[in-house]
This record gives C-alpha cells, structure tokens and sequence, in this order.
C-alpha cells in the first residue's frame, strides 16, 4: 500500500509551493493528502484535517508569513492544530520554515499585530522541539521534501521490517523450544544444525520511493514435468538480470544470487504467483520477473512471468497481478545465447521501462515505448495490451482500440484485450454521449455478424452494444489468468454498459443489477490479494446499485434508505483502497449522493438532485 503524506501549510500565500510539494510526494510514488483535496465535508475544517492527519503516515509542515485561519471559538490557527495533533500522535514530522532573508511578496505577509505574535509563537514551538529547514522557492522547497522525504520513508520501511524480522524469530524461537521440550532425542541434531548452519539470508527491504524490480531464479520443466534448478535455467536467470541491470529506469535490481531471493520453482501459476507476491512483499519490489525453462533434447522453451505489485499498480489496478510473456526457444546449452536470447529479452525490458512511465502517470511516453517494442516483437500480445492501456488513460480511445486490435490480432482469444477492446468502444459511446443529447432506440441493433473485432459505429448506442459482445467474448475466454480477474472485470463491464442504456431510455436495470451483485459477491469471497486488485469495482458497483435504486424507485423512503447504505459501503470501500488520493474524487462524489438522499429523506420537500 502506497504510503501518504499529509501537506500542511496555509493556503492563501504557499499556493506554488503547495504544488510543488505534491508533485515532489508522487514522483516517489507516495499519496499526497492535501487539503485543496478533501472537498465539502461534514465536521468543520479543523475535523477533517486532523483525521486526515491520524489517517497520514508522514507530516509535512510548511510555515511562512502567515498564521493562517483561527475558528471559532478556538486559540489556534488550524494550521497549528495540525502541526500538534502530528505531535500527539508521534507521527513523522518534516518541518519547513520560510528563510527570513528570502524576499516575500508583501501582500502574502499577514498584516494582522495578534496573528503575527501566534505566528512567532508557532515557529519558536518549532525551533525548539523540531529540526527544521529553511527554504526559498517553490523548487528548493519540493528538492528538500523529495530528499528528506526519501530518507525518512526509507528508516520507516526498515524499521518495519525489523519488527517483523523480530516478531519471526520469536516465533521460531518458541517452535524450537517447544520441539526440543517434547522431542529430547531431537537436541542433540537441531543444536548442531543451530550451530553450524550459516544464517538464513533474509531480504533487505529496498527503499518505497524507487522503482524496484527483483529477478527471481528460474526453474526447469523437466521431461517427466517435474520442476527443478538447474543449471540452464540459472543461465536464463543471470541473463535477463544482466539485460535489466543496464536499464536506467529501475532504482533498484536484485536478483537471484542476492540474499532472500532464490529460485521460485513450481509447476503451478498459482503457487508461483504467491511466491512472486511474497517476494515483492519482502523487498518492496515493484516488479518481480520470474519464469519456467522447459528443457528439450535440442531446443530449451524459457517462459517469462512478470508479476506487477498490487501497490505499484495502485493507480491502475486492472495490471496488478501475473502477466506471462511470449515465449523465447533457444538451443540446448545456450550454443545460440549471443545472437538470440539478448534480443527476446527486449520485451522484458521494455514492458519495465514502459512501466515506469506509465505509474508516473507519463502516458504518452508509454504507450510510444510498448508500441515500438511491440513493432520489433515477435508476439507482440502484452506490449499492445498495455499501450492500449496507456491510451485509454490520455484518454484516446481511437488510439486505444487499435492497440488492443492489434494485440487481439496475435492472441484472438485473450480474456484482457477483449475487455481492453470492449472498454475503448465503451468510452468512445460515452463521449459521444457527452457531445449530443442521446434517446434510446429499441429499432437501433446490432447486425448478427457483428463481432467484438468488426469495426465500430459511431452511434453512441451501438458502440455501447458493441462494448458488450467483446465481454460475452471475453467471459468464454481460454486464455484468461487467474491474476487477470477476467471473472470480475466482465460482469463489471456489462453492469456499466446496462446502465448507461437504462440512462438513456433503455430497460435494462434488472441486467445491471445482476452482473453488479455478481462482481460484489466475488470480491466478498475473494482471498486479501485478490480483494486488493478489485476493491475499486467492487466499490463503484455498490455506488451503481445506490445509483439504479434512486433511478427506478426515488419515491420509495425504502429505497432510498437501500440506496444511502449501497453509497456509505462504496465510501468505506473506497478509503481504505490503496489509492484513497486517487479516489477521493469518487468519495465525494458518493457523498454528496448520500447527503441529497438524507435530504430527501429528511425534508421531503428538499430539492435534492437523487439520479446520475
């Protein structure tokens, strides 16, 4: 889970510096909790900044030449309030105070004689109990927080993982104990073992704010299936390590040699997926590549995995999990490795480097990375997968529904690029929608020999009901991996497509609602890593549920009272999402729903705005 930072500071003269402080916080892939962000809520300001605050790992505090808004009935400056409340709580603090040689515009320097005094009050609090830094400009200000930052983010992350180190060998102690009480002709053995054993290498967390990426050791299939370490398969292994090792874009790169790695060697994707979850875990990785050498009398087949953490891909869920590569034969021995295998690895390196960009939210450079490295590619299938993702994000759903053609035309009958293909001509019937007033036509129908793959309308409607057999295609499926949720991801897809016909005039509330309970009924049965990856459709489909019972039955104080609940369970869902910055937007959007519905409920007479 991303980690926060909470930016505290009066808004009236640090508006730049604000912003460059938030910037600073995202390039190191933390969550800025700013309070330009936080919207009308119920509570009053002071409230809801010192939740935000007791919800935030880390404090940022940014003093100048203001003392800022006082409520009330209050002493304090809500500022200060802030800054104390990080202080009870014993959060980590950076504090920065204005350089009193740094020239300052004088209409951003509070003119008022008492707010001067707390002023001077506050900073002598933090000249005293803090080790502050002085700053100038918006830049130097967000290069000390990105430095300091970093830093402190880095003790924490260690600091965590010594107490989980700690907490193991307390336990491991105890299990030996309890052996040694209950089996004395055991000791003799496990104290020589103790004694002897080198120590177990354990993982050395890598620091949060980087782009971190581990190899895994690779294992071989062999004839009989059954799976082992091999030698050919470490060749693989040190290979694409020493390919990754001269990419500029990862921070950080461990491989198998490194302590705490090893080999992650099954015959099962599952299991394997688990193995690369707890690597990533352990190390803070990003990213873990790993895979199977099937080995063969003259030609060896290495099938590269790449599992994407689901807190790195926070900001676009819908890619965590396992992605499996296109396969790379090459003779027996490696006899063929200078002049082939480096080549193949190209697609590795690509997807990382694309990666990179894509999470800092550089979609136009992505998507030209995955599109040239799928050019250059011999199956090309997830390297267009993601540049149609990339462009989805601009948005730019032309360019994104020729990407997925593109990967649809190397593997017709992938679960993620038939939705990926879906969701682009569903966002091309949205915003053509936006663009003209839209009435359903019951006339208005797809031809029979219309496929997800023929080439789209431009009705709003039938683009809509195009979006729906890529879906129907998907949910039948054979390539469709687990970490994929395509099981998920399709009903919630269809739910969408229902509801926007049932807006525009169409009677297709009951569809929605069933494809809706099915994507909520899954993510309650779902184990913690899976709940993680689908939180967020979970959360919009109890939204669409409140949505579908205020559109049929706003007249019914039952429904709207079923309604208030679908809305608070997509708020919880939503904040305790791993991205709760990026979904704060949602959050209050589905409370205002919330606050409209008591409105209603409570004034009948109220005017209150229950649909869409």
């Amino acid at each position: 889970m991303a980690k926060s930072v909470f930016i505290s500071s009066t808004s009236q003269d640090l508006q730049e510096h604000r912003e460059a402080v938030n910037r600073a916080i995202r390039r190191l892939r933390l969550m800025p909790v700013d309070m330009v962000d936080f919207g009308s809520q119920p509570g009053g300001a002071v409230n809801v900044s010192v939740d935000e605050v007791r919800r935030a790992d880390y404090f940022v505090g940014v003093i100048a030449h203001r003392y800022g808004y006082v409520p009330e009935g209050a002493e304090k400056s809500v500022t200060e309030q802030e800054y104390d409340y990080a202080v009870k709580l014993n959060k980590p603090r950076l504090m920065y105070v204005v350089d009193p040689a740094y020239a300052w515009d004088a209409d951003k320097i509070e003119q008022d004689e008492v707010a001067q005094r707390r002023l001077a009050a506050f900073k002598a609090k933090i000249e005293k109990y803090e080790v502050r830094s002085l700053f100038t400009t918006p830049e130097d200000l967000a290069a000390q927080v990105t430095t300091d930052l970093a830093k402190i983010d880095d003790r924490q992350s260690q600091r965590a993982f010594i107490v989980r180190v700690l907490a193991g060998a307390v336990g491991l102690v105890a299990l030996l104990a309890l052996a040694l009480f209950l089996t004395p002709s055991l000791r003799s053995g496990v104290l020589e073992t103790l004694g002897l054993a080198p120590a177990t290498p354990t993982p050395v967390p890598l620091p949060a704010a980087d782009f971190n990426v581990v190899v895994a050791g690779f294992a071989e299939q062999q004839a009989d299936g059954q799976i082992a370490i091999s030698q050919t398969a470490n060749d693989v292994s040190d290979l694409v390590y020493a390919s990754l090792e001269q990419l500029p874009s990862i921070d950080n790169l461990r491989g198998w040699r490194d302590p705490g790695v090893a080999h992650i060697a099954d015959a099962d994707i599952t299991a394997r997926s688990q193995q690369a979850a707890q690597l990533a875990s352990a190390f803070n990785a990003d990213i873990v590549v790993y895979g199977i050498v099937q080995g063969g009398d003259v030609y060896d087949v290495f099938k590269p995995e790449l599992y994407v953490s689901a807190p790195f891909a926070a900001f676009a869920p819908d890619i965590a999990g396992v992605n499996q590569l296109n396969e790379v034969e090459f003779l027996r021995g490696m006899d063929a490795q200078p002049d082939t295998f480096p080549a193949e690895v190209s697609t590795i390196r690509a997807l990382l480097n694309g990666l990179g960009l894509y999470f800092t939210g550089r979609f136009d450079e992505a998507r030209e990375v995955f599109n040239s490295a799928a050019e250059a590619a011999d199956d090309p299938y997830v390297l267009y997968l993601y540049a149609g993702n990339a462009a989805s994000r601009q948005p730019d759903y032309a360019a994104a529904l020729e990407f997925y053609g593109e990967a649809l035309a190397a593997h017709p009958n992938a679960g993620r690029g038939l939705i990926g293909r879906g969701s682009a001509l569903f966002g091309m019937a949205n915003e053509a929608a936006r663009a003209r007033r839209v009435a359903y036509d019951p006339a208005l129908t797809l031809g029979e020999r219309v496929t997800c793959a023929s080439p789209p309308d431009e009705a709003p409607q039938l683009l809509a009901l195009h979006a729906l057999t890529c879906y129907a295609a998907a949910s039948g499926s054979t390539e469709a991996p687990a970490a994929a949720d395509i099981d998920v991801k399709v009903p919630f897809a269809q739910a969408q497509v229902y509801l926007f016909l049932s807006l525009i005039g169409g009677d297709y509330w009951d569809a929605a609602l069933e494809n809706l309970t099915t994507v909520i009924d899954l993510y309650d049965a779902a184990s913690a890593d899976r709940q993680a990856r689908t939180r967020q459709l979970a959360a919009h489909a109890h939204a669409w549920s409140g949505l579908r019972l205020i559109s049929i039955d706003a007249a019914n104080p039952e429904s709207l009272r079923a309604a208030v609940t679908e809305y608070d369970e997509a708020i919880a869902l939503l904040d305790a999402d791993v991205n709760r910055q990026y979904n704060r937007q949602w959050i209050d959007l589905y409370q205002q729903q919330v606050d409209a519905i008591r409105a209603r409920l409570s004034t009948p007479t109220a005017e209150a705005t229950l649909g869409g």
